[in-house]
């Protein structure tokens, strides 16, 4: 007499979304949830306040493999609800059911941005700090990378021969020790947007004014 042998296992994770999904509403985006167990588990997508995450033609996709697909959209057809929360996916099984972590889903629409910078007006000897300023609306999204004077780059890495002129971890360039010398100097910052990598140069040039 053969005797069969039940063999069960709980779900557990093989992959899970990231902790944040953040993209152009020109380029859309995708995340993936994977789980492994005896039977196999059955995965669905939900939204912040637990429902399931369904399809919505041509806005949002939910695959049977795990995956969830954001499509491309217009300015016009941005949705909150769809494109603005948090997302996690459920793996369930006879077994058990299991959450994943949480997924920040953010859509950010083409919009026009620039950065500028303003003056200085320091004493000889003291330290003059410029800003590389960008919009508010903006900020989430934006990388301050260098900063240039002539043919001069200064990057977060980089610093002057003398170690006076210095870009910091803040985008901020700092000029130690100002100069009369330094207020015939100009310098403007370059920026790059982190989902779509447009990257842009200050039109205007900050200057150093030494009292």
């Amino acid at each position: 007499v053969s005797l069969g042998v039940s063999i069960s296992g709980a779900p557990q994770w093989v992959e899970e979304p990231p902790t944040k999904l953040w993209f152009m509403s020109s380029l859309g985006a995708s995340a993936s949830c994977r789980a492994r167990g005896t039977p196999a588990p059955h995965i669905t997508w939900k939204t912040h306040d637990g429902s399931t995450a369904n399809n919505i033609p041509g806005i949002r996709e939910v695959l049977e493999n795990g995956t969830i697909k954001f499509s491309t959209f217009a300015s016009g057809s941005f949705r909150n609800s769809v494109h603005s929360g948090s997302y996690h996916c459920q793996a369930s099984n006879l077994d058990g059911v299991i959450l994943s972590r949480t997924m920040d889903v953010r859509a950010v629409v083409e919009q026009a941005w620039e950065v500028r910078v303003s003056n200085q007006h320091v004493e000889t000897g003291n330290v003059a700090v410029l800003t590389c300023n960008v919009a508010s609306y903006m900020k989430d999204f934006i990388t301050i990378t260098s900063w240039t004077q002539g043919n001069i780059n200064y990057y977060p890495t980089h610093q002057s021969v003398e170690g006076r002129i210095q870009m910091v971890s803040t985008g901020q360039l700092v000029v130690k020790d100002v100069r009369t010398s330094d207020g015939q100097l100009g310098f403007r910052c370059r920026a790059v947007h982190t989902l779509s990598g447009q990257s842009k140069e200050s039109r205007d040039t900050a200057r150093i004014y030494v009292k």
